[in-house]
């Protein structure tokens, strides 16, 4: 597993046993192999997160935002500053040239202070390392970091082109229900404690 010297927030912070590590293949005509760690998100990884966000493709960027815009340096700083009384962030880093890089990221935003049960998520990788089941890693990762912070559903407000997005939920054998809206899709995921071990072995 590769760790990370970055200091930590405990206000954001997974216990041990949830942090994810995996092998992936380097995809696009590369051979071999590279570990991913999905670990929090903390205040020290805002320069990763503005380097992920700065290489995303148009299409990427439309997927997530619903707009081909890019986030500000003070949205990134939002996401990786949130405290525990609204939402939580999940970060996928590879090594490159002996640094750590942000490949992904996931996180979620409690809808309603007064009632924290419900939250929407949201889930960005990057292109080059897309179709290698980080989305599928990065959301276990959030929905067992919710779990644990009491949250019931999640309510996803998404692109009805982000396929990939849709399949990850459908695929992981939770209560999902969807409406289409104009230029939107709007799905609500019931959370529960485990998921089937079939989709923790897939490779969505």
């Amino acid at each position: 597993m590769l760790t990370s010297n970055r200091p930590t927030s405990t206000e954001n912070m997974m216990p041990a046993s949830q942090y994810q590590s995996f092998t992936m293949s380097l995809g696009n005509g590369l051979a071999g192999q590279t570990a991913v760690t999905i670990r929090p998100v903390t205040p020290a990884d805002l320069d990763l997160l503005v380097d992920l966000h700065g290489r995303l493709s148009d299409e990427t960027l439309f997927k997530r935002f619903l707009r081909p815009s890019r986030p500000t340096v003070r949205d990134i700083a939002f996401i990786t500053n949130l405290p525990k009384s609204q939402g939580a962030a999940v970060i996928a880093t590879i090594t490159s040239r002996q640094r750590e890089m942000a490949i992904g990221l996931a996180y979620y935003v409690i809808e309603d202070s007064a009632h924290p049960v419900t939250a929407e998520p949201a889930f960005v990788v990057d292109d080059w390392y897309q179709g290698q089941g980080i989305g599928r890693h990065l959301f276990e990762a959030l929905r067992q970091t919710a779990v644990a912070h009491q949250i019931k559903s999640f309510n996803a407000v998404m692109h009805p082109a982000n396929s990939s997005m849709m399949r990850i939920f459908q695929r992981s054998g939770l209560p999902v229900r969807q409406c289409r809206g104009y230029g939107e899709r709007e799905v609500h995921i019931r959370l529960q404690p485990t998921v089937s071990k079939r989709y923790l072995d897939s490779a969505v």
